[in-house]
């Protein structure tokens, strides 16, 4: 069995203070990787960092959250994914998506049997009122 992991990219330091925040929840977040995109860092630099943390976690699964469709964070996931299959890239990353997967990640064998209940947490954490 593959373990998962989870990789947090944004732009600015957004990542450390959903992390923090998370935490407060949660407790200290375990196989949580975050990656803070600031001003002037190149997609090649950020795309070192995510394919660093995949070459140094073998037999592993990722779950990559990043904070905007079409942003660096979410290329640089992309350009990682080519040469990868053992990634799951989410956008919109809030801290619904990161207590489940704080929390419920570890009942899950692989990525793609962990997407619906992730696809149902995504649906259910912004609502109209």
């Amino acid at each position: 069995m593959k373990k998962i992991k989870t990789i947090i990219i944004t732009h600015g330091d957004f990542v450390n203070n959903l992390i923090k925040t998370c935490e407060i929840f949660s407790g200290t977040l375990i196989d949580t990787f975050g990656i803070s995109v600031q001003l002037g860092d190149t997609i090649e630099k950020v795309t070192s960092q995510i394919d660093e943390i995949i070459v140094n976690n073998k037999n592993t699964e990722f779950v990559v959250c990043v904070d905007i469709l079409g942003g660096t964070p979410f290329n640089a996931a992309c350009l990682s994914k080519r040469n990868n299959d053992n990634i799951l890239i989410i956008t919109g990353v809030n801290l619904p998506i990161l207590l489940f997967l704080s929390l419920e990640k570890g009942a899950y064998s692989t990525i793609n049997e962990m997407k619906e209940a992730l696809m149902s947490v995504v649906e259910s954490s912004i609502k109209f009122f």
